[in-house]
C-alpha cells in the first residue's frame, strides 16, 4: 500500500493519459470506470521495479480494456494539419502490425520507456526496439509513397499497381450511406487474395530503394500520432476519479510513552568487569570491593615529562688526546727531496729531514734513485696516429 495522497497525484499527473487511452478502445460510458480501476490496482499493489508510473497505470488499463466487453483493438490517428487524408492513415496504419502500431502510441503519445513497453507488452527489451524501428519505417514509406499518388507526384513506378491490387477502389473516399465505400470494396475481396496483396505491398516498401529513399519521407509518426492533443481532464472528470479512489489508510500512531514497535529487546548490559574485561572471568562468591576501579585497563606507560634522561659528558669533559697519538710533522722527514712546485702550497710545510726514525735507511744514499719529479707518462701524440 502507498502512502495517502498518492492516488490524488497520479489523477493530476496521468490521469488525461489514461483516460485518452482508454477513450480509443472503450465506449465512453465505460471509459472512467476502467481508469478509476487501474488507479486502484495501482495504488494497492507495491511498486515494480524499474518501472515508471505512468508505465505501472497503463499496463493495468491495458489489461482492463482488453478484457472489457466491446473493446476496439485497431488504433488509428486522426488527420491533423499538414497531414494526409484520415483515410489514407488509416488505410496505412491497419494493414501494418498492430502490435508495432501499440508500441509506437505508447512511446509517441504516452511517453513511455523502453522498459515499460517491454513489460507491457511482454517482450525482451531489444524486440521491442527492433518491432518499434521496423514498424515506424514501414508506416512512415507507406503513407510518404501512398500520399505521392493520390496527388499525383513522382514515385515508384511499380508502387501505384501493388496499391490498386490492394484497394480497389482506390484510396479515400466516403460512401453514400455514411460507410467507406473503399472498405466495402476491400471486404469484398477474399482473405487469400486480401493477404497475398497485402504481402506483395509491405515487402516491396521494405526491400524497394526508391521509395525507402529519405527524400521521399515526407510525413513521419510523432507527427500524425500528436493528432489530436491529449485533452486535460474536465473538473467532472477529475472529481470522479478522486471520489472512485480507495481512502489512503493512515499508519497506526504510537501511544505517549510506549516504544515503537519492532524495535529489539537488547537485554540486560553486562556487569562492569565483563563489559571492561570480557577476556577475565568473575569469580565466583568474591565479595564487590567498592574502592576498585572499574576503568578499562591500559598499559602504564612512564611519564616522559618528568623523566631525566641520562646526560651525556660534555665535549668539555672528554679527556685530551695524548700527545703521542698526534700525527708527527711530516716537514722533518728526509727521505724525500725537495720540490719547487709543491714547496709554493700554502697548506703543505717543507719537507725536512727527520731524525726520529733512527731505525730505517738513510734513502737518499740509494744512488739508483730518481731526483726528478714525479709525472705520468703520456704516449707521444705527434708520432701516434689520432683514433678514427
Amino acid at each position: 500500500m502507498l502512502g495517502p495522497g498518492q492516488g490524488a497525484a497520479w489523477v493530476g499527473e496521468h490521469g488525461a493519459h489514461l483516460m485518452d487511452y482508454a477513450a480509443y478502445h472503450l465506449a465512453p460510458d465505460r471509459v472512467p470506470a476502467a481508469v478509476a480501476s487501474a488507479l486502484a490496482a495501482c495504488q494497492a499493489q507495491p511498486a515494480a521495479k524499474g518501472l515508471t508510473p505512468r508505465g505501472r497505470l497503463l499496463a493495468v488499463l491495458r489489461r482492463n480494456c482488453r478484457a472489457a466487453p466491446g473493446y476496439r483493438e485497431q488504433y488509428v490517428p486522426e488527420a491533423g494539419p499538414g497531414m494526409p487524408d484520415a483515410r489514407l492513415i488509416e488505410r496505412v496504419w491497419t494493414i501494418v502490425d498492430p502490435l508495432g502500431t501499440e508500441a509506437l502510441r505508447l512511446m509517441y503519445r504516452h511517453e513511455l520507456a523502453t522498459l515499460d513497453l517491454s513489460h507491457m507488452l511482454a517482450m525482451p527489451v531489444e524486440e521491442v526496439g527492433r518491432l518499434v524501428t521496423r514498424t515506424q519505417d514501414l508506416i512512415e514509406t507507406l503513407v510518404s509513397g501512398l500520399d505521392a499518388i493520390e496527388h499525383g507526384r513522382h514515385t515508384c513506378p511499380e508502387l501505384s499497381p501493388l496499391v490498386d491490387a490492394l484497394f480497389p477502389g482506390g484510396l479515400s473516399g466516403p460512401g453514400e450511406d455514411g460507410e467507406d465505400s473503399d472498405a466495402g470494396e476491400q471486404r469484398t475481396l477474399p482473405p487469400a487474395e486480401f493477404d497475398s496483396a497485402r504481402t506483395d505491398l509491405l515487402s516491396h516498401m521494405i526491400t524497394c530503394s526508391v521509395c525507402t529513399r529519405p527524400i521521399n519521407i515526407r510525413y513521419t509518426v510523432p507527427q500524425m500520432i500528436s493528432n489530436p492533443r491529449i485533452a486535460p481532464l474536465t473538473a467532472e472528470v477529475r472529481k470522479r476519479l478522486l471520489d472512485s479512489l480507495p481512502p489512503a489508510v493512515e499508519p497506526p500512531v504510537p501511544e505517549a510513552g510506549a516504544a515503537p514497535a519492532g524495535a529489539p529487546d537488547p537485554g540486560p548490559r553486562p556487569t562492569s568487569q565483563e563489559e571492561t574485561q570480557p577476556g577475565r572471568a568473575i569469580r565466583a562468591g568474591r565479595p564487590a570491593r567498592s574502592d576498585r576501579s572499574t576503568l578499562p585497563y591500559l598499559p602504564v606507560h612512564p611519564d616522559r615529562s618528568t623523566t631525566r634522561r641520562p646526560t651525556r659528558p660534555d665535549h668539555a669533559e672528554r679527556p685530551d688526546r695524548t700527545e703521542d697519538t698526534e700525527r708527527t710533522d711530516r716537514s722533518k722527514r728526509s727521505d724525500r727531496t725537495e720540490h719547487s712546485d709543491r714547496s709554493k702550497r700554502p697548506s703543505r710545510p717543507d719537507r725536512t729531514e727527520r731524525t726520529d726514525r733512527p731505525d730505517r735507511a738513510d734513502r737518499t744514499d740509494r744512488p739508483d734513485r730518481s731526483t726528478l719529479p714525479y709525472r705520468p707518462v703520456l704516449p707521444d701524440r705527434t708520432s701516434s696516429p689520432s683514433p678514427p
